[in-house]
């Protein structure tokens, strides 16, 4: 409702009735079995002027948010296993944060993972732009996971846009063929891959080495994956190098597979050869963790 007492064709998400009916659909769709729910379209629209609601006149973005928390508390109550994801409480879909990253995260009942700033639409043209890098420097930041659904369609046959998401979203969807053959044996093979890995992506300790660099280390195991990547169309190649405790590793020696790496100084060092636009994955083993 406006100042002026006019009905809007916007929703009032702090309005106590959309609050019920949503939280009921939302219970009923776990009853059926749904155990993962995105929360997109939670913006904020026009001021709400209705004193029915029994919030200020106008609601408040505060109010607005806080909602949003209530469905998810209420859901989370009677469901806590469900995975609830959540888009900017203000701004809804796209790229642009108007809450602070971790706002909300952490109170009981709250949502559980963050939307991936809508890379879904051109992921592949993201990555090659750089724009994508954004997601590399939120998992520096953040430990909230984050989720993308991302369209195959616009890999390459070395399947280098789908494990640049990999790396970056703990939670990862996935959708659509590709007509080409070669990239679709790739999606294949990648994905077998990832499964046997999937604890590094999922529950892993994110280090990175530099943007084109990511480490996923699970401590308990003494291990990590290192995921290279080279955005450009001419092919590469790069030096790594990293002291195992810039990895989540014990010092000491490691166990590569994947490339040849030797030890310079108190460092291992490594050169790897990339394809334009490629990937490469290697894995790293502690050996203090294997004698132990």
């Amino acid at each position: 409702m406006d100042k002026a007492g006019k009905r809007l064709d916007g929703v009032c998400v702090a309005s106590p009735a959309y609050i019920e009916a949503k939280v009921s659909r939302l219970k009923d769709l776990c009853r059926r079995g749904a155990y993962f729910l995105m929360y997109d379209g939670s913006w904020y629209l026009d001021e709400c002027h209705d004193p029915s609601h029994g919030h200020s006149l106008p609601v408040t973005r505060q109010e607005h948010v806080e909602a949003i928390l209530k469905i998810q508390r209420l859901v989370h109550e009677e469901f806590p296993g469900v995975l609830i994801e959540q888009h900017d409480p203000i701004v809804g879909p796209g790229t642009v944060r108007y809450a602070p990253t971790y706002f909300l995260h952490g109170k009981p009942g709250a949502f559980d993972e963050h939307w991936g700033f809508e890379y879904m639409i051109d992921a592949m043209d993201d990555v090659v732009s750089r724009r994508a890098y954004s997601l590399y420097y939120y998992n520096l930041a953040y430990g909230i996971p984050m989720y993308l659904h991302i369209d195959l369609r616009k890999d390459n046959a070395r399947a280098m846009m789908f494990w640049w998401y990999a790396s970056t979203c703990r939670h990862l969807g996935i959708g659509g063929k590709h007509l080409d053959p070669a990239v679709w044996e790739a999606h294949k093979s990648a994905m077998r891959t990832y499964t046997a890995l999937k604890r590094f992506y999922a529950q892993g300790v994110f280090y990175g080495l530099d943007e084109t660099v990511h480490a996923h280390t699970l401590p308990d195991l003494g291990e990590c994956v290192v995921n290279v990547f080279n955005v450009d169309d001419a092919p590469a190649s790069k030096t790594i190098r990293f002291r195992p405790e810039e990895i989540g590793l014990p010092p000491g020696g490691i166990e590569v597979e994947g490339a040849s790496f030797a030890k310079a100084g108190d460092a291992w060092q490594g050169t790897v050869a990339l394809p334009g636009r490629g990937h490469l994955l290697l894995k790293v083993r502690s050996l203090k963790k294997a004698e132990s």
